[in-house]
């Protein structure tokens, strides 16, 4: 069994599990006299503020990084490889042929993106101290591969999908990211430790959801005010539309044909669900005019959110509504 691993959270995860911010808190109580709190973390001091504020009369945090040493970044990343590859293999009672992937230089997704810079909302400083020796450890140890050009998460899907098409061969997903339940299979969430399985259809609706809510965490906007519940809600109402004007054409085709007359063409569900996205881009448009001042189309900034989102299926896969 072909194990897929995106290691771009991985690298994070383990990095960011090596550091830590405390917090000291200097603050004026209502008789004006000085005090001095220290707390562990943001969420404490987060909370004590919540509880103490009407108390005050101002204050003053501070923020100081603790950073534990390189080997211990480097002792996460094993620790989270090596529970993945335990739990994949006592499941399927199989041996199992992982393949490490680490994003590269260059990615195409940032010439698609006119509505947004892609990932333009990502703060240069926030990647954590170990991040790239994280990185050469996984390459170096593990023989993580490098790709150029497209995301972990795109060659991670090329690779499914190419045993998705020639069966028996067998895989599991190994990810974080949600983007990659557009792939059916199996995939095993190497934070939460919890494996699931992705049909088909649920793969593609996954993703006609997404091009409406767009994807915050990477800067695609989608449409204003369409969340991922909504968006999967309205997604799988259209579906059930189109589902039951196949019953009520079908109906009518065997009427039809006991007439001896032609049969009533049928529309296939992709191209339903585009059509009504498309009238949902329009909508939101023109009701939110200020929030969608880029000059596009509704059918234009539709297809470009879905090239955004869609995880590439073969090499130099862009996505167009005449592939579905």
């Amino acid at each position: 069994m072909k194990i897929f691993f995106d290691l771009d959270p991985a690298v994070y995860m383990s990095a960011f599990a090596s550091q830590k911010y405390s917090y000291s808190l200097v603050y004026e109580d209502m008789q004006g006299e000085m005090h001095q709190v220290a707390f562990k973390d943001g969420t404490d001091k987060n909370q004590w503020i919540k509880n103490n504020d009407e108390a005050m009369v101002s204050y003053e945090t501070h923020k100081e990084l603790e950073v534990e040493d390189e080997s211990h970044a480097r002792q996460c990343a094993k620790t989270t490889l090596t529970h993945a590859l335990t739990s994949i293999r006592t499941k399927f009672m199989t041996d199992i042929e992982p393949e490490f992937y680490l994003t590269g230089k260059g990615n195409f997704r940032e010439e698609l993106a006119t509505i947004a810079k892609y990932k333009g909302n990502r703060d240069k400083t926030e990647k954590p101290v170990h991040y790239q020796a994280v990185r050469d450890y996984f390459v170096e140890e593990w023989g993580a591969q490098i790709i150029e050009g497209i995301e972990a998460d795109d060659e991670v899907s090329i690779r499914a999908w190419e045993l998705w098409r020639n069966p028996p061969d067998e895989y599991v997903i190994a990810t974080i990211d949600k983007d990659l339940d557009q792939i059916p299979g199996w995939h095993y969430d190497y934070k939460k430790h919890v494996f699931y399985d992705v049909d088909q259809l649920d793969g593609e609706l996954f993703f006609y959801a997404q091009i409406l809510s767009g994807d915050a965490t990477d800067n695609i906007k989608g449409c204003y005010r369409i969340g991922n519940a909504k968006a999967t809600k309205m997604v799988d109402q259209w579906f059930d539309e189109w589902h039951k004007m196949v019953d009520q054409w079908f109906d009518e085709w065997q009427s039809l044909c006991t007439r001896k007359e032609k049969p009533i063409p049928s529309v296939c569900y992709r191209e339903y669900i585009w059509e009504r996205i498309c009238d949902e881009y329009e909508k939101n448009i023109k009701q939110f005019p200020d929030k969608n001042d880029h000059g596009l189309s509704p059918e234009a900034a539709a297809l470009e959110n879905a090239q955004l989102v869609y995880m590439q299926q073969r090499r130099d896969d862009i996505w167009t509504p005449i592939q579905s």
